[in-house]
């Protein structure tokens, strides 16, 4: 993830679909807070919680039923009104209302406090952060003109020109402008790419709210949130639901249009810049933008591409409903039983895929901060790394229990599901001890009088690195091309080194720092002066390399 990282949100939880229930109760009212709005298809009702942000979607008998529980009609009679002979469905209706808290006593409705506006700070599982910082209403009326024409078709055309026909000339240019990323950038470049990046990505949530106010809708707020450890921007479209399906795909791909028009004018300026900051900074923003629409659009996850996917197969729940099904083929796969109804492996697959992508970025956010917290905040901060750690093998057992059980309320008999629990524990074993993985040490090197060295780490003694053989890398700014290879060819020493020695950023001092260095020898001269090293010591089991990686260094610190 990159350091700015922009998507639109839907607001709250995903909508819940009700289902057509139709009838009636003695003393339960609709709670207050309520609102009812239209469906884009005018066949259902969206019940919009000015709670929790919820927006929830059913049939227009099951709306009625709802809005007319006042405390005082009987089930019979709301069970005539809707037309059902059975008063026993409006006992499923309710009981469904009661889950989803959408009812409550008569009693307890003269003592709710009126409805508050909704916090400014929101959490949604698995890692994201939100705060709102304002309502964009009067801004994106002001910005609604340009949104207008950004939006005709001859608005369309240009931007597609301009970045179908940039990118092109970018690609066309050869290797030049991209060479321009192979080195480090000066502060300048580096704090006007940041600047450029955060205004990108307060454009791309402009765009999504004048797509939605266009189309009919209103935007509440506008705010800030950490996303999987990565600062981000959001703008509440939650609103899109009551949008037409074309219109939907509209708001939720709107600003990852932004990105790739704002990569195509980079990518048409870059080419035609002399080498020297302007142009490393113009190819930047080329890379950066394409990298941020190609993860944007990413359907496993939150973010635009998927909530493009939901609206337009109008499947508000389609994540949640296919990592379900994956959990139960994964249920009675492993510890028997036989499913009613077997989910499509297409379905499957995409619950399998969203079920591990998530946790993945959670894991990546976990790597770029756990360093910071060992260092920084010494054994507190190894404290609460061995906390996650433990919190997400707890979250990976109770996953596995969940699928015992689940496995028994399919039919499995103790006998199978202790066979195939002590099948699953051997996998796993099999995997952490059979599967390898290559264990490397990452440093820097520099050149001194004396010859090229290179750092040597804290946790590695030199007599690991003797004779082992060295990949060197420029510290470009964005690419790390191979600059050659050297060999460890002498013990620990300590000598004066640069400290811009590998940096990415050209600091402008030449300070010079005592580091612990180990002796490099080359077949000729370095192609950088310094850059980036990476050694394979050896190949270790996967077990080992998890425990090294996520527990051996706090674990160490404590003890």
């Amino acid at each position: 993830m990159s350091a700015v990282q922009a998507t639109a949100t839907v607001t709250g939880r995903a909508h819940d679909e009700i289902p057509d229930g139709d009838a009636g109760a003695f003393d339960l009212v609709m709670r207050p807070g309520l609102d009812f709005v239209p469906d884009s298809d005018g066949r259902r009702v969206i019940v919009v919680d000015r709670v929790s942000g919820r927006q929830l979607r059913m049939a227009p008998s099951a709306a009625g039923l709802l809005r007319s529980l006042d405390g005082t009609r009987t089930r019979a009679s709301l069970a005539a009104d809707l037309g059902v002979a059975d008063p026993s469905v409006v006992d499923r209706a309710l009981a469904r209302f009661a889950e989803l808290e959408l009812t409550t006593t008569v009693a307890d409705a003269a003592h709710l406090p009126e409805p508050k506006a909704p916090r400014r700070w929101g959490y949604r599982p698995p890692g994201i952060l939100e705060l709102t910082i304002l309502n964009p209403a009067l801004l994106l009326a002001a910005c609604a003109p340009v949104g207008r024409a950004l939006a005709s078709r001859a608005g369309a055309a240009l931007g597609a020109a301009v970045t179908v026909g940039g990118l092109t000339h970018f690609a066309l240019a050869g290797a030049g402008a991209l060479h321009e990323l192979d080195r480090p950038a000066s502060l300048p470049v580096l704090v006007a790419l940041l600047v450029a990046m955060v205004t990108t990505t307060f454009v791309h949530e402009l765009g999504h709210g004048l797509s939605l106010v266009r189309g009919g809708g209103r935007v509440h707020r506008l705010g800030v949130m950490l996303m999987y450890g990565s600062p981000a921007m959001f703008c509440d479209v939650s609103e899109a639901w009551r949008l037409p399906r074309r219109e939907r795909l509209l708001v939720a791909l709107a600003g990852i249009r932004v990105h790739l028009a704002t990569a195509g004018l980079s990518g048409a300026i870059a080419p035609l810049l002399p080498h020297g900051g302007a142009r490393q900074l113009a190819a930047a923003l080329v890379v950066s933008n394409l990298l941020m629409g190609a993860v944007n659009l990413c359907p496993f996850v939150k973010f635009d591409g998927y909530l493009a996917l939901i609206g337009w197969l109008d499947r508000p729940n389609l994540r949640a409903q296919s990592m379900e099904d994956a959990g139960r083929v994964a249920a009675v796969t492993v510890f028997g039983g036989r499913l009613d109804s077997r989910p499509s492996l297409r379905r499957v697959l995409f619950g399998v895929a969203c079920a591990v992508t998530a946790p993945a970025l959670v894991t990546s956010a976990f790597l770029n901060y756990q360093a910071f917290a060992l260092v920084v905040l010494g054994p507190v901060g190894s404290v609460l790394v061995l906390a996650v750690v433990g919190w997400a093998g707890f979250l990976g057992l109770r996953k596995a229990v969940r699928w015992f059980r689940l496995a028994g309320e399919h039919g499995a008999g103790p006998l199978r599901r202790s066979a195939g629990a002590l099948v699953l524990a051997a996998l796993v074993a099999a995997v952490l001890y059979g599967v390898t993985v290559p264990r490397t040490v990452t440093s820097v090197y520099a050149s001194t009088p004396q010859g090229p060295v290179m750092v040597l780490p804290a946790d590695t003694g030199a007599d690991r690195l003797a004779g082992h053989r060295v990949s060197l890398q420029a510290s470009g700014m964005v690419l790390h091309p191979a600059a050659g290879e050297a060999v460890v060819c002498g013990g620990a020493v300590s000598r004066p080194v640069s400290a811009a020695a590998g940096s990415p950023v050209e600091i402008g001092v030449d300070a010079q720092i005592s580091r612990t260095v180990v002796p490099l020898c080359t077949d000729g001269p370095l192609a950088q002066p310094d850059g980036l090293t990476s050694v394979h010591l050896d190949d270790v089991p996967l077990g080992s390399w998890l425990v090294g990686t996520f527990l051996a260094p706090a674990w160490s610190q404590l003890f």
